[in-house]
């Protein structure tokens, strides 16, 4: 019994302070049309620690998948990348997910988001782990409709 109380407060003092290091700021989410089934979040991660991590999935209730994409301009399309190995972190640096570059696609949303509610976002990093976010929906985005969700992977 107090080998698993020890191995227990051992793990907890051990991954407490990864967690801590890692800070998500401004996490809002964007539609395309109120009614849209897609969507995207935007937000600030930044790392605390003296240790790079790796933002590796996303994953929410509200939407069927959500994948960490980045924008490349074709022409003039905006055309979303699935980026299956994630985004660094780096050590004392931050990592923005922004309109227009790297962000989170919601796609299969489950419900009809109602303009400036919130919904809960989990993000998976390699040190960090678990990390869950409070995510404002601010409502549809004229930027969106030049993106093309073809998802070619």
């Amino acid at each position: 019994m107090k080998l698993k109380y020890l191995i227990t407060l051992f793990l907890v003092f051990f991954t407490l302070p990864l967690a801590a290091d890692i800070m998500i700021k401004d996490a809002f989410a964007v539609t395309s049309t109120p009614k849209s089934k897609s969507g995207a979040i935007f937000m600030v991660i930044h790392n605390h620690g003296k240790n790079i991590d790796r933002l590796l999935s996303a994953e929410t209730a509200i939407s069927k998948m959500a994948q960490l994409h980045s924008s490349e301009m074709e022409g003039d399309v905006m055309k979303m990348v699935h980026v299956k190995e994630g985004f660094e972190v780096l050590s004392y640096g931050h990592l923005n997910l922004e309109q227009g570059g790297k962000h989170i696609m919601l796609m299969g949303l489950s419900e009809t988001l109602k303009k400036d509610s919130y919904f809960k976002l989990t993000l998976e990093f390699v040190n960090a782990g678990q990390i869950e976010v409070e995510v404002l929906y601010k409502g549809s985005a004229k930027v969106m409709k030049k993106m093309d969700h073809s998802h070619d992977h």
